[in-house]
């Protein structure tokens, strides 16, 4: 595990200097990862030692990590203000991708917890707005309700299973430890009711504290739900029903509200909270489709949000404003940025060959060997998906260009902007032909 983690220092160490050869350079030692990572055999854990393993889910997870945390510190030299607190904040973070091969359970919660502080801290310190303190606040006040039931369930294991390993997580049929695993992931998830935290805390998050959080941070609670879901499989069979209803009809009021917004980072949210609510419906559907396709979608959200985070974070460097009402006719002065609008938008939307549609099909096909009621929501669903993305852009790009907005120098885009735009849309389309290896 070491070696992965010493790898990813010496790439960010390059990636951080100003010569563009350094980012092309960086982007071919990921692609050597890749190709590491996808001619090994990792049909089970392997570096197995006391407290760390990587299997397939694992090391895809923090490849992923590994990508956004790249385009996090190519991006933070040119937004930040505050150098030494932020980049020690953004260096905290970078080691939460050790969690991803955590195998002790007790340590796995602490460092599940601990990723709280960094998101927290980037949240209430470099925050665009006044309401930071209070998007801070909800962030905190979920996370640490949501804490609790995962110490009663590590306790319950540790007095009665004598356990604390993640391979030998055996079945308990209880509702209670049902209750509290599912509770404690589905608000990092986060499931429809529970997502209050994620539209605000995004709203006010600084450009770098969106692409970690819907790149990397929502990924925890589906990574946890992935591996604890075997511990309370009996029960799920039996209660996931309960979940999936409140998911599918969550998923049809976000897509209605995404109509609404008029902030661009507040749509882009809650498009994060259906696409989520998506993946755990493959989780819960208990089928090996299903389960396939929550890990593609993770890794299929994480490059297309955070892309598109990055990409409101270029308009609001420009214009000095998210408004959709302010920021019109963008095919005007940034015509070429439009291309990475339009690209990542009709991913967004799941159209081929984005990974996105491989992962939507695997749970419409898990999905379906369940209930085929649920398969007729889903495609409405996948409809208002299609709705609003393209609302986005055309509503953005289209129309007369707003002069009274235009502040500071407008460009089509710089060398690193577009760098960063297609490293996120290269790999999400590319993947997709890599379809058999899920």
């Amino acid at each position: 595990m070491l070696k992965y983690l010493f790898y990813v220092v010496f790439l960010i160490y390059m990636g951080v200097g100003e010569n563009m050869f350094y980012v092309v350079t960086v982007f071919f030692g990921l692609v050597f990862l890749m190709m590491m990572f996808f001619s090994g055999e990792l049909n089970f854990w392997f570096e197995i030692g006391n407290m760390f393993g990587v299997d397939k889910v694992s090391l895809l997870l923090i490849m992923l990590s590994v990508v956004i945390f790249y385009f996090v510190f190519l991006v933070g030299f040119e937004y930040n203000i505050y150098l030494l607190g932020y980049n020690f904040v953004l260096i905290i973070m970078f080691f939460l991708m050790i969690l991803f091969s955590i195998m002790n359970l007790f340590v796995f919660y602490l460092v599940f917890e601990t990723s709280l502080i960094p998101i927290s801290l980037l949240v209430m310190g470099w925050g665009m707005q006044s309401e930071r303190l209070s998007a801070s606040i909800y962030l905190m006040m979920y996370m640490l309700f949501s804490s609790l039931p995962m110490m009663v369930v590590l306790m319950f294991l540790s007095n009665n299973l004598f356990y604390m390993s993640m391979m030998f997580i055996g079945n308990i049929n209880s509702f209670v430890v049902y209750f509290l695993v599912v509770l404690m992931f589905v608000v990092k998830f986060p499931l429809f009711i529970l997502h209050l935290w994620l539209p605000k805390a995004h709203v006010e998050a600084p450009v770098v504290g969106s692409m970690i959080l819907a790149g990397i941070l929502l990924k925890l609670g589906g990574y946890g739900l992935y591996r604890f879901m075997k511990l309370v499989i009996d029960s799920g069979v039996k209660f996931n029903v309960l979940v999936v209803i409140i998911s599918l009809i969550g998923m049809i009021l976000v897509s209605l509200n995404c109509l609404c917004q008029v902030d661009m980072k507040s749509l882009i949210a809650y498009s994060s909270v259906v696409h989520m609510c998506m993946s755990l419906l493959g989780i819960l559907s208990l089928s090996g489709w299903g389960v396939n396709g929550l890990i593609v979608l993770m890794v299929s959200h994480g490059l297309c949000s955070s892309g598109l985070f990055y990409l409101v974070g270029v308009i609001y460097n420009r214009f000095m404003s998210r408004s959709l009402f302010l920021n019109k006719g963008l095919m005007i002065c940034m015509p070429a940025m439009g291309l990475g609008w339009f690209l990542l938008s009709t991913s967004n939307l799941s159209a081929p060959p984005s990974l996105n549609l491989l992962g939507e099909l695997m749970v419409l096909g898990g999905l379906m060997m369940w209930s085929m009621i649920s398969l007729l929501m889903l495609i409405f669903i996948m409809f208002f998906s299609a709705f609003y993305s393209l609302y986005l852009f055309s509503y953005l790009h289209h129309g007369d260009l707003y002069s009274g907005g235009i502040s500071g120098f407008v460009s089509s885009g710089l060398l690193k902007e577009y760098l960063i735009v297609y490293y996120h849309w290269f790999p999400l389309n590319l993947l997709f032909l890599m379809g058999d290896y899920f």
